[in-house]
């Protein structure tokens, strides 16, 4: 109970009113914990595992002043415990929810907390003390206190909502989470094989080492044969064969031996385990997580992916209005050099139309939706694209174009100038870049929301935050196809107004994409 307040009624002809209070008080602070508890035992199973919160529960009952402290303790366990019946009788409502265990009521907290809105329910205010920190942080936090219950949170989570928390965590926190769980003893052979045939079979489009192995250590917790070192090991020479030419990927092949320099992005640390398999077994796989990347483009991808930021889609006739070819025509573009083999190559339009997909989403969720494999697959951005080089490349372009840049979005129907709560919204967290084009960027993410808003009848004036918890914040199922994409959208509070202004639905083709065409659906 995290307050209990109490109103005494005492006849105005008692002689001692005050003592009445305090001896109620004692008795209520050192007797009904016991009393309730035998009370509570005949309301709950003994092997139930389940939480319940309760918000609020008002109660009512009389007792003889003169009792003594275990009578008047029993007479309030008495009366809480039937309010508590009657309530749980009631069923969940907005003054009741129920968990089935300790790591379903974890799962529902980091799916929210991945969401944006976790602080916005009431029942999660034994987490109040990560509320400042970033999503990430607190969904890592959360897990690593506790491990196996945050194990078994992970694993009981469908899909789509693994795929959004896994977009939502950092690479360091990602690390931190397999840091956290022990590895039982296994053959290390026939644990690096299974790692192998998991990662061919469940393929996850990761934009960093750490993300793969979660997942590969996830896909193989749920089979019960989950071992860390196999799985940052099979992520690490998954990520070195993507960085090879196909040509060279062969005599790597051959030519790998952990105990030389020649192992890529393996971590050190799983060296000395990958010496102890065989090397045919370990070339072996090599051969087979080669051969899969090798097959056509189009079969990279799995059937069927998700992203959290499904509200994005319905932003890109608004961001293609915004003519950003135009006003980047002088701009140079982003090229750098990774390896001696291949550079980084993109062009000042297909960065600008990133950036500012990323910051209409929100202060809170910039650094997630930048590192969203399928939106960075979708807008054509280089997987090993890094913060660093943006900002190199933004620092390069200078004053003059930024506010250039800014002059040329300006419109007879741009938004006003942004308020404290759109500030807020868009800029309450320092951007990955300089302040001053932190700043540019979340004024042109302002306009492309009011793009968006004047699409909907009677909505023109309103504000990002409110744009983004009424009509943006949904996540999107995809299905690729040969050159064209479905995407099925969830349904945002308001969903009704997107149906009836045509934004959830039908056909878009943007060549600027590289999938142009898109259908859209909206998830009834």
């Amino acid at each position: 109970m995290r307050r209990w307040q109490t109103r005494y009624f005492v006849s105005s002809a008692h002689p001692a009113p005050k003592q009445v209070q305090q001896k109620l008080d004692q008795a209520l602070r050192t007797r009904t914990a016991e009393a309730l508890a035998a009370v509570c035992a005949r309301l709950l199973a003994a092997d139930d595992a389940s939480l319940v919160f309760i918000r609020r529960l008002d109660l009512e009952w009389h007792v003889d002043s003169a009792g003594d402290a275990d009578q008047l303790a029993r007479c309030s366990a008495q009366a809480l415990g039937k309010a508590l019946a009657q309530t749980l009788a009631a069923g969940e409502s907005d003054n009741l929810i129920r968990f089935r265990d300790r790591a379903a009521y974890l799962a529902r907290f980091i799916g929210d907390c991945a969401a944006g809105d976790a602080w916005q329910r009431w029942y999660y205010a034994s987490f109040d003390g990560l509320r400042l920190l970033p999503a990430s942080a607190a969904i890592r936090s959360v897990l690593i206190d506790e491990p196996q219950v945050g194990l078994a949170a992970l694993l009981s989570l469908s899909h789509e909502s693994a795929l959004r928390i896994l977009t939502t965590l950092t690479a360091h926190d990602a690390q931190r989470l397999l840091q956290s769980w022990d590895t039982p003893a296994m053959d290390a052979t026939a644990s690096f094989i299974a790692t192998v045939s998991m990662a061919l079979h469940a393929p996850y489009l990761a934009h960093s080492i750490e993300h793969r192995s979660l997942w590969l250590y996830l896909a193989m917790a749920a089979q019960g044969t989950a071992c860390v070192p196999a799985c940052c090991a099979v992520a690490g020479l998954i990520e070195t064969l993507h960085q090879l030419p196909e040509s060279q990927r062969t005599l790597w092949i051959d030519a790998f031996d952990p105990a030389q320099s020649l192992h890529g992005h393996v971590p050190a640390t799983c060296l000395t385990w990958l010496s102890g398999i065989p090397a045919t077994v370990r070339q072996s796989g090599l051969r087979q997580l080669a051969g899969h990347m090798s097959a056509p483009a189009a079969d990279a991808w799995p059937d069927t992916t998700y992203t959290p930021f499904g509200g994005a889609f319905m932003l890109l006739t608004s961001l293609d209005a915004m003519a950003l070819h135009e006003l980047t025509r002088d701009w140079p573009d982003l090229e750098v050099s990774v390896d001696m083999q291949d550079d980084v190559h993109l062009s000042a339009p297909q960065l600008m139309r990133w950036l500012l997909l990323a910051h209409a989403q929100g202060a809170q969720r910039l650094r997630p939706f930048l590192a969203d494999p399928v939106w960075r697959a979708l807008l054509g951005i280089d997987a090993r694209l890094s913060t660093e080089m943006i900002v190199a490349w933004l620092g390069m372009l200078g004053m003059r174009r930024r506010r250039g840049w800014l002059r040329g979005l300006h419109s007879e129907d741009s938004p006003r100038a942004v308020v404290d709560d759109e500030r807020y919204f868009l800029m309450s967290l320092p951007g990955p870049w300089s302040s001053r084009w932190h700043a540019a960027l979340a004024t042109a993410a302002q306009h492309l929301l009011h793009r968006f808003a004047c699409k909907i009848p009677g909505f023109a004036t309103s504000r990002a935050h409110y744009l983004h918890s009424q009509f943006l914040d949904a996540g999107a199922q995809l299905e690729w196809q040969h050159e064209h994409v479905q995407v099925t959208l969830e349904r945002p509070p308001l969903a009704l107004l997107l149906n009836l202004a045509g934004l959830n639905r039908g056909q878009r083709e943007l060549p600027w994409l590289t999938t142009p065409a898109m259908t859209f659906f909206s998830r009834e």
